[in-house]
């Protein structure tokens, strides 16, 4: 018997994750972030830490998709699409001399999840 893939073992971690109640005891959440963090040790932290700083937003598009309207008789059907911002709290590159492009804020970028799928 093959072990689960790490996709199918992340998803599954998270999902228990996700319904885990406050009553549930630390030791329980501690496992199972102590599992997450062995399976992404270069990138779990430094993710919470974002979302521990807010610098995540999510903006979420519903919208009515025209084509299933059309073929069949429910015209209540509604898409969503997410989009999150993350914010970046390093420090903008030294800007040339004379670039009037250049910022001294800091960068946004713009994750879409569902071109991953």
């Amino acid at each position: 018997m093959e072990p689960p893939s790490t996709r199918t073992l992340l998803s599954s971690l998270i999902s228990q994750l996700s319904t885990l109640t406050p009553s549930v005891t630390d030791t329980k959440i501690q496992h199972l972030l102590l599992s997450i963090h062995c399976l992404l040790p270069s990138t779990f932290l430094p993710a919470l830490d974002l979302l521990d700083r807010r610098l995540v937003t999510r903006c979420i598009r519903v919208y009515t998709d025209v084509g299933a309207q059309a073929s069949s008789a429910d015209t209540s059907t509604q898409l969503q699409h997410a989009v999150y911002y993350v914010w970046s709290t390093a420090p903008p590159p030294p800007a040339a001399k004379g670039n009037k492009y250049a910022s001294s804020s800091n960068s946004r970028y713009e994750v879409r999840t569902q071109v991953w799928n």
